[in-house]
């Protein structure tokens, strides 16, 4: 099932034909299920079988498709730069913190 498309169309307020999906088939976004499956296996409430499991059968993947690449290749990147800057933001509030916790201890020793 293209959901962008039905969007698009829904958007250009074209008719759609009734939707049928075939039982069955998992729906996955590799950017974000991995590392969702890895917090989850280091947190001890998945192995590693049981995700690779979870992976048998007919997929869908979510953004990657053969007719219409962009979208995939596209993805990685923007988990990239997402992920990057989650973690210069951690930082910087931690480096924030340290800041006023040292201010606070100079104003302390110097009363």
């Amino acid at each position: 099932m293209d959901f962008p498309y039905l969007l698009w169309k829904m958007m250009q307020r074209m008719p759609l034909a009734r939707q049928t999906a075939p039982a069955g088939v998992r729906w996955v976004r590799m950017s974000t299920d991995v590392p969702a499956a890895l917090q989850e296996m280091l947190r001890g409430r998945l192995n590693l079988r049981s995700y690779l499991r979870s992976l048998r059968g007919p997929l869908q993947f979510a953004l990657v498709s053969a007719d219409d690449p962009l979208p995939g290749l596209m993805d990685l990147p923007i988990f990239a730069f997402k992920h990057i800057y989650n973690v210069y933001s951690s930082l910087r509030k931690k480096r924030r913190s340290c800041a006023e916790m040292s201010r606070q201890e100079l104003n302390i020793k110097t009363r």
